[in-house]
């Protein structure tokens, strides 16, 4: 159905009397088809979560969608943990062939799945203490499982996509988000009436396991050759990639923080509706993020497999995200308030000055995770990680002192801020020496 991407499809062959193809030839790059997928796979994806956020605010009064939201960034926080930046090692070492595909997607899938089962035991046990609110997660022993399974399906997926992407076949990865994306709009109208009170939590969390199972016995088999899962911890892998994957995980880590913390500090600080006003105007605002994302992505694994090539697929990357993510910025900026009116009345009323702050701080997160991207396939995780430790410090620190008195305004204007003090120093890097390469 997608077939792998070659290197050599972006050659450009075409005498110069035929120089209006080459537009063609160039979007035809592994770069480009990758950024494309993935750009489908997370548009695709923001644009149903909008619609299942749309229907969650429809069906589910506000506290149980601002409960909702904490409990599902609960488990994106967690996953990230558990993933330990196994992915990004498969990302970065699958395409050296130095061990079988099979045992680096099995010992990553295995590894992960024991690391997440128990991250998510550690974080119901210990509820009492780092979010009395979301207690009533393991008062009912079912929906414990639940959720503890929840959190391992986000860890996997992760790993089934930068399976998929390492091996140039994202087009895999876009319908696996599409598949878990579009079943939760139907779970969520389904459940609404049989769960009232955790049914939104439902609906996502069984979307996640449905789609990982097309993932793992649907979609790796077909593109991985001689792959089929199983329990495997091949330990000279593990061993000589874990440094790389978990230097990347922290990052990865540090820079999910701010998405991940924040719904939770809102709702320890504001209560639970004012988390369902900011839980919804940061996710708007966060789907136009899967641009540059994913264009960093695709940056990241392009890079590995043509090393000599990073300073023009950085300048191709750059060009690509402001090009697209500009005048989205200048629309959702002029019509926040509109936008919002699809999740109701009080929604628009206040979430708006949150989505509009958030949406000017996309600007600079789009160098930062651009530039994010050439220091992972220069293997700097220093700089990535002193970047992230920053962006997330800042914005913690400053949301602290900011909501109070800003409420949910307070915390769009830490994270904008952050990502805006961070785009300094990577706007030095990447523009002060235009002549010089762009090699991160």
């Amino acid at each position: 159905m997608f077939n792998k991407i070659h290197p050599d499809a972006a050659a450009d062959t075409r005498p110069a009397n035929l120089q209006p193809y080459r537009f063609f030839d160039k979007i035809r790059s592994p770069l480009y088809i990758n950024a494309i997928f993935l750009m489908i796979a997370g548009g695709a994806g923001a644009a149903l979560s909008f619609v299942f956020w749309i229907l969650a605010a429809r069906f589910f009064p506000p506290a149980a969608v601002g409960l909702a939201g904490a409990a599902i960034s609960a488990m994106s926080l967690l996953g990230t943990i558990s993933h330990l930046g196994l992915g990004f090692g498969i990302i970065r070492f699958l395409p050296q062939k130095a061990y079988p595909t099979k045992s680096i997607i099995n010992s990553s899938i295995s590894l992960t799945f024991i690391v997440s089962i128990l991250a998510g035991v550690i974080f119901l046990l210990g509820l009492g203490l780092w979010s009395p609110e979301l207690v009533f997660l393991r008062q009912n022993l079912l929906l414990a499982v639940a959720f503890t399974a929840f959190t391992a399906a986000t860890a996997l997926n992760s790993i089934a996509d930068d399976s998929l992407i390492a091996q140039r076949h994202s087009g895999y990865s876009t319908l696996r988000v599409i598949t878990a994306s579009g079943l939760r709009l139907i779970l969520v109208v389904i459940l609404a009436s049989l769960f009232p009170e955790n049914g939104i939590i439902l609906a996502w969390g069984l979307a996640l396991i449905a789609a990982l199972l097309v993932a793992i016995f649907g979609f790796i088999p077909r593109v991985s050759e001689g792959f089929r899962p199983g329990f495997e911890l091949c330990t000279p892998y593990i061993k000589s990639s874990f440094g790389f994957s978990l230097g990347n995980n922290l990052s990865q880590f540090l820079g999910s923080a701010p998405a991940l913390l924040l719904p939770l500090l809102v709702l320890g600080i504001l209560g639970a509706e004012s988390n369902a006003y900011f839980y919804i105007g940061w996710s708007t605002a966060a789907a136009l993020t899967t641009i540059p994302a994913s264009v960093s992505t695709s940056l990241f694994s392009e890079g590995s497999h043509d090393e000599n090539g990073l300073s023009t697929h950085i300048k191709k990357s750059l060009k690509l995200s402001l090009g697209l993510i500009l005048p989205l910025v200048i629309i959702f900026f002029l019509l926040a308030d509109k936008i919002l009116l699809f999740f109701g009345q009080e929604y628009a009323l206040s979430s708006a000055g949150l989505l509009r702050i958030m949406i000017i701080g996309l600007l600079p997160q789009t160098l930062n995770v651009i530039y994010m991207g050439s220091l992972k396939v220069k293997k700097r995780l220093k700089g990535l990680i002193a970047m992230n430790c920053l962006i997330a410090g800042l914005s913690l620190i400053l949301s602290f002192g900011l909501i109070p008195s800003m409420g949910i305004n307070g915390a769009g204007l830490a994270w904008v801020i952050a990502q805006s003090v961070c785009a300094v120093y990577v706007s030095s890097r990447l523009f002060a020496k235009r002549s010089a390469p762009l090699n991160g």
